[in-house]
């Protein structure tokens, strides 16, 4: 039987796999950059926060210490109601020593509801507009596919593309409605070629609507 695992919050290794210097061209928008300009302290010119979904994941906490470093405040989302100590308290020294904020909402990607919830929190309770996301929620499963489970594929697609478009627009709204530019980074993986073309879709129409500022939108595929 196949197996499916989820970003339970196990406690990853930060062996640097995230390289600084790819920190802020993560986010980069023309001359700027989402976490701003990169100084030997770790500060910043500018302030702003960064949703991380998956946050509790390797990857996600990964990107969530480069973000801190550089001056970022970071809002981590996850499935769990409350993050592992061992995960949140080596996050936790990061920020403390950076001055920034972290603050981790609980939330259900493939749900709306709790989609718009998380975001409507991470929004109020930040202390500088939401200029930032990263979605790195999402699933895999081993099997062969001729015995590979519907109900596990649906799950996939459910997490790893659904999940991804609820986030990423409800995101953009808060960027919309705060009316600042920002930059959405979306994982493709497993999902790459729809994610991918959801990401084109996505940078179409928020990159020069004419009535906001605009949103970037890319994509990144880990190994």
């Amino acid at each position: 039987m196949g197996s499916v695992e989820h970003t339970n919050g196990t406690a990853p290794q930060l062996n640097g796999s995230i390289q600084h210097n790819a920190g802020s061209d993560l986010f980069r928008l023309n001359d700027r950059t989402v976490v701003g300009e990169h100084t030997s302290k770790h500060q910043t010119a500018y302030t702003l926060t960064a949703a991380v979904t998956g946050g509790l994941g390797s990857l996600g906490v990964s990107l969530a210490q480069t973000l801190l470093e550089y001056g970022a405040d970071v809002v981590c989302t996850d499935l769990p109601e409350a993050p592992q100590d061992e995960i949140w308290l080596t996050l936790k020294k990061v920020a403390d020593s950076t001055g920034g904020q972290l603050r981790y909402v609980s939330c259900d990607v493939t749900n709306e509801d709790s989609v718009s919830r998380a975001f409507e929190s991470a929004e109020s309770g930040s202390r500088y507009p939401i200029r930032g996301l990263v979605t790195c929620a999402g699933i895999s499963g081993r099997c062969p596919a001729v015995d590979y489970p519907v109900d596990k594929f649906r799950r996939i697609m459910d997490i790893n593309v659904t999940g991804t478009f609820l986030c990423a627009t409800a995101a953009a709204r808060v960027m919309q409605r705060q009316m600042v530019s920002g930059s959405i980074v979306m994982l493709a993986s497993m999902s790459a070629t729809n994610v991918n073309q959801l990401a084109r879709s996505l940078a179409a129409e928020w990159g020069n609507d004419g009535a906001h500022p605009p949103i970037r939108v890319n994509t990144y595929s880990p190994g």
